[in-house]
């Protein structure tokens, strides 16, 4: 998974799905509804991009395929932010 370009969750009826945590902790940057807690886990221009508009979630996933080096950048910005808050580390802290 995390040769992937990014992760598309299209899904926007349901909380923040495992798949998600794992993913961004893999280091791919993730596109996909800004509903429930993907408005707050996806940073938009750090770890990918979330919005309620489908055209604007198609041009980033175009964006990302076209420019190796975004996607690169993201995928740095995910692995961070998910290790801050999903990592053992965080955990073990509260």
């Amino acid at each position: 998974m995390a040769q992937c370009w990014f992760f598309s969750n299209p899904i926007g009826y349901t909380s923040l799905g495992l798949s998600i945590c794992e993913a961004m902790m893999a280091g791919v940057p993730i596109l996909g509804l800004a509903t429930t807690e993907m408005a707050t886990a996806v940073e938009n221009g750090v770890s990918g991009y979330a919005d309620t508009r489908e055209a604007v979630l198609h041009d980033q996933m175009r964006r990302l395929i076209a420019d190796p080096a975004v996607a690169r950048a993201l995928s740095d910005g995910a692995a961070r932010i998910a290790r801050a808050r999903f990592g053992i580390d965080r955990f073990v802290a509260d």
